[in-house]
């Protein structure tokens, strides 16, 4: 059973984020979950995993659709040990305030198709290609553990605290047609070895689906 170190959602979070922390350490416990999840997986009702290779730099969906509303600024270099952890659903027709009011917490990007958005404080106006509803775990969840980022997310999706967010999050993307992404953003110093995605998050979000997109580099 793979154990994780205790973590801190930064003071002042909404009671939500508090409480889907407490319940990240209690029902993301890996061995039960993982157990699960294979459970699942012999009932036929989990999907093929899909996790794009490691050092994979061609444009992913997920990628294209934030680029689309992008500050075109020269972006600043990542600081080693920067860590995060994001959840993205991406569709022509998605509604992103579906997922906000399933999920129940304020994404980090949000919009519809072909509206109208400043991306950054210097940056002129767009017209957005396609919806995009998009969290990161920057912020939330302290610490350069990407399997507390992960879990987090995984707490997120599988809550049943107001009904089963999992079968609404599908209903939403079959109706939709949105697909979900999971990326990885890990950045080390210069010959520090990679993270590994823990078997848990990869069973969980299989289950969505959403494909993992990691991202990892060093200096």
């Amino acid at each position: 059973m793979v154990s994780f170190m205790i973590w801190h959602v930064r003071c002042g979070a909404v009671r939500e984020t508090r409480r889907i922390w407490s319940a990240t350490l209690s029902a993301c416990r890996v061995g039960d979950y993982a157990a699960r999840s294979i459970a699942s997986r012999e009932r036929g009702d989990l999907a093929v995993a899909t996790v794009l290779p490691f050092g994979t730099m061609g444009r992913s969906q997920m990628k294209t659709a934030l680029t689309s509303a992008t500050s075109s600024t020269k972006a600043e270099l990542p600081e080693p040990g920067r860590v995060f952890a994001s959840l993205g659903f991406i569709g022509d027709r998605l509604q992103p305030q579906r997922v906000t009011e399933i999920l129940r917490i304020t994404p980090s990007k949000s919009w519809r198709k072909g509206e109208v958005v400043r991306p950054g404080p210097r940056s002129p106006e767009i017209v957005t290609r396609t919806g995009t509803w998009w969290l990161s775990t920057e912020g939330l969840v302290c610490g350069q553990d990407l399997g507390a980022h992960l879990a987090f997310l995984v707490a997120l999706i599988a809550s049943e605290a107001d009904g089963d967010r999992l079968a609404r999050l599908q209903e939403l993307m079959r109706d939709e047609g949105a697909v979900a992404r999971v990326g990885c953003f890990w950045h080390g110093e210069a010959g520090a070895p990679s993270p590994a995605i823990p078997a848990f998050a990869i069973a969980a979000f299989n289950r969505l689906p959403a494909a993992i997109e990691p991202d990892f580099d060093t200096d």
